[in-house]
């Protein structure tokens, strides 16, 4: 029950303001604004579905970890912190101190929460998967597909889920 709950506030909280995906990797943390995303089951586990592109940073840090939190903000405040943080690279900016965003130890894995008022969720990743043009319906490829920079399909198993 809290679980259909919190996806609820979830969804419709990432459709108005985003969220923050943060990963870690040598030894720094980075975030970024995704505001695609799906919540789901596969294989009996419940997962959060995001997809990124491969030359991000966030990515590269992913890669290296296996894990990744996504903050969802219920405070509209937020979301021009969302969206500086998708507009903004972690290789030229530290985004948590351009921000003011705090950090959080997460309940179930080492990668932190942005703690802000809102649902978590601390994922570990279970698929990575290239979106190349066989994936795309046409439609989709000329509004989304970049040559040499496909999206990656990122599947991660929900380990924990609460609301601050």
């Amino acid at each position: 029950m809290e679980y259909t709950t919190h996806t609820k506030v979830a969804i419709e909280q990432m459709v108005t303001t985003g969220a923050f995906m943060t990963t870690q990797g040598n030894q720094q943390v980075n975030t970024m604004a995704i505001a695609w995303g799906s919540i789901g089951f596969l294989l009996g586990k419940p997962v959060f579905t995001a997809m990124i592109r491969q030359y991000r940073y966030t990515y590269e840090l992913l890669r290296k970890s296996g894990e990744f939190t996504i903050s969802i903000p219920e405070d509209k405040d937020m979301a021009s912190k969302v969206y500086y943080c998708g507009k903004h690279s972690g290789r030229e900016v530290n985004k948590i101190e351009a921000c003011q965003l705090p950090l959080q130890d997460a309940r179930s894995i080492a990668t932190p929460i942005i703690p802000c008022h809102g649902v978590h969720f601390e994922c570990k990743v279970l698929v990575t998967q290239p979106m190349t043009t066989p994936l795309w319906d046409s439609s989709l490829q000329q509004e989304h597909e970049i040559e040499g920079d496909p999206y990656i399909y990122i599947i991660g198993e929900i380990c924990s889920t609460y609301r601050l």
